[in-house]
């Protein structure tokens, strides 16, 4: 983008609509899907935490 407020603009127009698309997505008529689609990004962010540390930890031991 030439223009920074262009950019920031155009940024924040594909964090908003990506946010909505993930939250209509989220709801389930079935209570076990709803829990199973929230839980599950916190799962695999933790995880994105966690295996580099695991990772950095396997290394300097080797």
């Amino acid at each position: 983008m030439k223009g920074r407020a262009l950019g920031i603009l155009f940024g924040v127009w594909c964090f908003g609509f990506t946010a909505f698309a993930c939250v209509t997505g989220i709801y389930s008529e079935d209570p076990f899907q709803l829990v199973l689609n929230i839980v599950t990004p916190f799962v695999l962010v933790g995880l994105g935490f966690i295996l580099p540390w695991l990772a950095a930890k396997e290394t300097e031991n080797s």
